[in-house]
């Protein structure tokens, strides 16, 4: 920019004077619109270089004001929590959802002269699924140096918060297993010394109930001839109903001593069992329906078993399949709360895996959504006040395991549950044993 004059020498000399004058003011003013159109260039440039690194941090960020609204908010924070309109101006805890904004705001923390020390906040997703995020906040001062807001800072740590969450779970179960392999030791030698008296228990009281059995019409006949009579402190016709159900619950409390002890053994049991053997599959399930068959009888009027036509036969061994399938029946059984409610033991051939599918399936309370996780953890029961230990589930699992299968349940409260076991197949040109 130039500027071009010229002077009338024959002018007056106030009028050249005013004429110079005018033409300085003019020069200055075009010198100062030019440094102003350099120094706005530079603010906009400075503007979107900022913009620019404000948009592109990995940490969603937002600008409020002392009221708490957004003043700006930066791309990665509107995608962080799915933003879809503008949010300029809305209040942050609207639509910031964290969880200690009400009782620990950031900017109340700030305009009250203290640190913000920050905090952790989870968000779930339509899948209940959290997603956990951090946040942090900083004054942000103006040209004047007063407090014109805070500049808010959020950072998702979902992953960190679940490498620790899965950190703590494998301490977890590194303890349990010191633990279950110290009881492992000691239940070896208790079960030993617990069986023993326990045998005394379960031969001699069916033949003391088989001797009362034969002394009783006897003892009906001297009631008959001479009236009643005492036994110990009590009247016979009193208690002769009672005795009978008396030897009943010492028998049935040896057998579930049996059976617990027998549990804690398999439980214990460290050996590797003979898995070379090639089971003939549907004779498995028809053993362990036999063996339990006084117990299906009671509990329900509607039991079936569905085999297929062809032979399926799998690789292990006869009598722990056998276990794990008593165990599923039992269980199946004691989840019904009617005896027409309906329990069904079914084995299909799934060619497309090459598996043999064998799913024991009831109509009885089911399950909750809380304990089906916890199903496979040894002791964890939800039928301790009759006698369960947590452990038959736990052993089954393992069997299935090493058999090189797997055992799941799928239940709904008070409709019923379902367990699934699947089992390679082995070559059915071969032989059982």
């Amino acid at each position: 920019v130039g500027f071009v004059g010229w002077v009338d020498v024959e002018k007056p000399r106030r009028w050249l004077d005013s004429e110079l004058v005018f033409m300085g003011t003019v020069a200055d003013i075009v010198g100062a619109h030019i440094e102003r159109s350099r120094v706005e260039a530079r603010l906009r440039e400075a503007y979107a270089e900022l913009d620019q690194i404000f948009n592109s941090s990995g940490n969603g960020m937002a600008l409020l004001d002392l009221e708490g609204r957004i003043v700006r908010a930066n791309r990665p924070l509107q995608e962080m929590f799915g933003w879809e309109g503008p949010v300029v101006g809305q209040r942050c805890r609207d639509v910031v959802p964290a969880d200690r904004c009400e009782t620990e705001c950031p900017l109340d923390v700030i305009k009250a002269g203290r640190q913000y020390e920050g905090h952790d906040f989870y968000v779930e997703d339509a899948d209940g699924e959290r997603r956990w995020f951090s946040s942090q906040a900083t004054p942000f001062y103006g040209p004047d140096g007063k407090l014109n807001g805070i500049v808010a800072t959020y950072r998702e740590i979902t992953r960190r918060i679940r490498a620790q969450e899965e950190s703590r779970q494998h301490q977890e179960q590194l303890v349990q297993a010191d633990k279950l392999a110290s009881l492992g030791t000691l239940v070896s030698g208790v079960a030993h010394e617990i069986n023993n008296p326990n045998g005394v228990i379960t031969l001699n009281a069916p033949t003391l109930q088989g001797v009362w059995k034969g002394v009783r019409p006897v003892l009906d006949r001297v009631v008959e001839e001479g009236g009643d009579f005492k036994v110990g402190e009590l009247s016979y016709v009193q208690v002769r109903d009672d005795v009978e159900a008396l030897f009943e619950q010492v028998v049935e409390s040896g057998r579930r001593i049996k059976r617990i002890v027998s549990e804690l053994k398999d439980f214990a049991r460290r050996e590797v069992a003979d898995l070379s053997q090639v089971v003939d599959l549907p004779g498995v399930l028809q053993a362990a329906t036999g063996l339990v068959a006084n117990k299906i009888k009671k509990s329900t009027r509607d039991f079936q078993m569905i085999l297929p036509e062809t032979p399926v036969m799998v690789k292990g061994s006869f009598q722990r399949l056998e276990q794990v399938l008593i165990n599923a029946l039992i269980n199946a059984c004691e989840a019904l709360t009617s005896p027409e409610q309906a329990v069904r033991l079914t084995l299909e051939r799934d060619e497309a895996a090459n598996q043999a599918v064998v799913t024991v399936t009831d109509q009885g309370q089911g399950i909750s959504a809380r304990d089906l996780k916890h199903i496979f953890d040894p002791f964890f029961t939800t039928k301790r006040d009759s006698g369960g230990t947590g452990l038959g589930l736990s052993v089954s699992h393992g069997i299935i395991q090493e058999h090189g299968g797997t055992m799941a349940f799928s239940s709904t409260p008070g409709q019923g549950t379902v367990c699934t076991i699947r089992l390679p197949l082995h070559d059915p040109e071969e032989t059982p044993q």
